[in-house]
């Protein structure tokens, strides 16, 4: 397992989904908990995977909303001497839907292949307390 994927709520359903169908290689961890940040926890779960590099907080939302402006510094600070640290999400939008279910099922679809890229084929379609990925 060389990547990880950290997320937070419902999305973490479609990322394992999505790496099921494909056979992708990666771990999906899902943070509930973002406050107070649970260090400790994160760090516990990234323990289980010794082989892991890279990790990416993935999340449904635009890239400036939801929980990425939140967790970027706590996960840098923990992450920075130990592994590349990247986050997909959704391209910048003034709204946090698109308003037609067509267009979020293929910003959906792109979500969880970059999430996955490089992991061994494309989607079809642990619990801890239109998209673009970018290093932290």
């Amino acid at each position: 397992m060389r990547r990880v994927l950290l997320c937070s709520g419902r999305v973490a359903f479609d990322l394992i989904n999505a790496r099921d169908d494909a056979g992708a290689e990666a771990a999906v961890v899902r943070v509930e908990q973002l406050y107070p940040w649970p260090e400790d926890q994160i760090r516990e779960a990234l323990g289980r995977y010794p082989n892991a590099t890279e990790v990416s907080w993935v999340q449904d939302e635009p890239e400036n909303m939801g929980a990425w402006m939140f967790v970027h510094g706590r996960l840098h600070r923990l992450l920075r001497d130990s592994y590349r640290l990247a986050h997909v999400a959704r391209v910048e939008s003034a709204s946090p839907a698109t308003g037609s279910a067509t267009v979020h099922e293929q910003e959906q679809r792109q979500l969880l292949s970059e999430a996955l890229d490089g992991l061994g084929g494309e989607p079809d379609g642990d619990q801890v307390a239109a998209s673009s990925q970018r290093r932290g």
